[in-house]
């Protein structure tokens, strides 16, 4: 059974006077009743959860049970600052809340309508923010501020040393992320919008003795052949399949070593 559908069920049984009392006091029918007011996403269930409860409180044995329901006050409170008058049946839901309240004594004054605040428009994200306010007016969006830059701490650092420089360089201005490179040792990895001398100059700053640019990792080539009729292909370098005489590698390795 739907929730609606268990709401319409208790206005049923509370269209008599006679028999409120017995459903007020039925376990979970009030305190459903007042969970179903708090749902502002269904007004059709917050008007049948209303309604139901105003028949309820309008008999004093079932309005004091109502009355001792601990949900009742936030439920009429939210009720009232999230309902808009002017809203499609606004006003009769809140005119049942105002018969609920004031026989139950609930609230001591009705509270107003709070309108909520327009949404402002997206921003380009607490990302930017991080790396620095430059980002904002750099041409292409993020194109070109996050990059990755290595740096080589001296020898001489123990772990320590290291793990001391990234807790000190991360959420640095312009620092997204600190790492250690796997695969260099004693090289840290920075991404985000901090140049290669920023970064050398916070590490040297923190007490490091020395802080340079690794060399570039020499490139390996791949060698990837596959054979298209009697033609070999080398990254995208064409020679013949059978070649004796080492003029193949020569020529292929020569090119792929430049």
């Amino acid at each position: 059974m739907t929730s609606l559908a268990l709401a319409r069920q208790f206005r049923q049984l509370s269209e008599s006077y006679n028999n409120r009392p017995l459903v007020a006091k039925s376990p979970g029918v009030v305190s459903g009743l007042l969970s179903f007011l708090e749902v502002v996403t269904n007004r059709q269930l917050q008007l049948i959860s209303a309604e139901t409860l105003d028949l309820l409180s309008e008999n004093p044995e079932s309005a004091s049970t109502v009355a001792l329901d601990s949900k009742l006050e936030s439920a009429l409170r939210k009720v009232f600052t999230t309902t808009d008058p002017m809203s499609p049946d606004g006003e009769t839901l809140r005119q049942h809340c105002v018969s609920i309240n004031s026989r139950t004594r609930t609230l001591q004054t009705t509270p107003e309508y709070i309108k909520p605040r327009p949404r402002e428009p997206m921003r380009e994200s607490a990302l930017l923010s991080r790396i620095g306010s430059s980002a904002r007016n750099t041409r292409g969006g993020l194109a070109g501020i996050i990059k990755t830059t290595r740096i080589q701490v001296d020898s001489a650092a123990t772990d320590d040393d290291l793990s001391r420089a990234v807790k000190a360089l991360v959420g640095a201005p312009g620092v997204l992320s600190v790492t250690r490179d796997p695969t260099m040792d004693r090289v840290l990895v920075l991404t985000g919008g901090v140049t290669e001398g920023e970064g050398i100059k916070r590490l040297l700053d923190i007490g490091l003795r020395s802080a340079t640019a690794p060399p570039p990792a020499p490139k390996t080539p791949v060698l990837s052949p596959s054979f298209k009729g009697r033609q070999l292909t080398v990254d995208g370098y064409v020679s013949p399949e059978n070649n004796s005489n080492g003029r193949w590698f020569r020529r292929v390795g020569r090119r792929l070593w430049q």
